[in-house]
């Protein structure tokens, strides 16, 4: 799925484009607004998965990548966990 994207959450699902920086932007923004609204969702992007949740402020999982906190969303891929910024700068 080069240069499509999908979003799965408990309601249904969406695809959309993902060919340059500014859909892959959006695409990230959507999933964050539909992981808000539901709890999670599942993003596929460039043959990668990865569950987008509500961050627990509970909990004080760094991000895998820079160590800081997660802030309202985390980008799980695997046992990993990124931040918004970081996620972003790990897929091309």
């Amino acid at each position: 799925m080069n240069g499509v994207a999908r979003i799965r959450f408990r309601d249904g699902a969406l695809v959309m484009p993902a060919r340059n920086g500014y859909d892959k932007e959006i695409v990230f923004e959507e999933a964050e607004v539909r992981a808000r609204r539901h709890g999670e969702a599942t993003l596929e992007m460039n043959h990668r998965e990865m569950l987008v949740r509500v961050a627990e402020h509970h909990r004080s999982d760094p991000c895998a990548r820079c160590g800081n906190g997660m802030g309202l969303v985390a980008f799980d891929c695997g046992k990993l966990s990124f931040c918004r910024q970081c996620v972003r700068k790990s897929l091309p």
